[in-house]
């Protein structure tokens, strides 16, 4: 898990949704805040 984490991190691995509902819900935060779009 934390080494997916750091993949996310670097920008090497973008996150799947469920991915990023286990993480948001681990980090008690809203899924939205897992995303970033970027212009």
């Amino acid at each position: 898990c934390s080494q997916t984490i750091g993949r996310i991190e670097r920008g090497e691995r973008n996150p799947s949704l469920e991915i990023a509902i286990r993480l948001a819900h681990y980090l008690k935060v809203p899924v939205e805040d897992i995303f970033q779009v970027e212009d």
